[in-house]
């Protein structure tokens, strides 16, 4: 077996369970279930991208008007933030053991990350995370991130990151 990708998903699931981890990715004896508020939120995760990626082209269900009536402001504040540079929505970004970029699929990624949306202008990055579980800190996530801004994008030379925990109308925030 050759060497495994790293996200902060899996090692998070690491530090929750060493045994969950080794199910899932070592030995792979158990494939990963989903769950009601996982499903939910990748709907949201969805939802959001579409808006923001302008291709809502469709008439919507009800929970994703619901989803664009409550979180909509969000993508356009994110396209404000953008003015004079880029942005991008469910950004794939993957690194080797040297740190260097490469495509999300090669044989030597190292680690991956998923920006749910990442803007770009000038040397600032700022990237955002959404969650719409339980509000639950972790630093080490948004020092992940900004470390794989500053490893992907090297003309970058601050990242302002935040979670967004939707539900809750409430942030997490760390500028590095």
């Amino acid at each position: 077996m050759g060497k495994m990708a790293l996200s902060y998903s899996r090692l998070n699931t690491f530090e929750n369970c060493a045994a969950q981890f080794d199910h899932l990715y070592v030995s792979k004896t158990v494939v990963s279930s989903t769950n009601d508020a996982a499903d939910y939120g990748d709907r949201v995760h969805k939802t959001l991208e579409l808006l923001g990626k302008d291709e809502l082209f469709r008439e919507l269900s009800t929970e994703e008007q619901q989803t664009v009536d409550r979180w909509g402001h969000l993508v356009n504040m994110f396209k404000l933030k953008a003015v004079g540079g880029a942005i991008h929505f469910e950004y794939q970004m993957a690194v080797n053991e040297s740190l260097s970029a490469v495509d999300w699929f090669d044989a030597d990624v190292y680690f991956r990350a998923i920006a749910d949306v990442l803007v770009i202008v000038g040397n600032t990055a700022y990237m955002f995370d959404y969650k719409t579980g339980k509000v639950r800190e972790s630093p080490l996530q948004l020092q992940l991130f900004a470390a794989m801004v500053f490893w992907c994008f090297p003309q970058v030379q601050r990242v302002a990151t935040s979670v967004l925990w939707l539900k809750f109308d409430k942030t997490s925030d760390a500028v590095f």
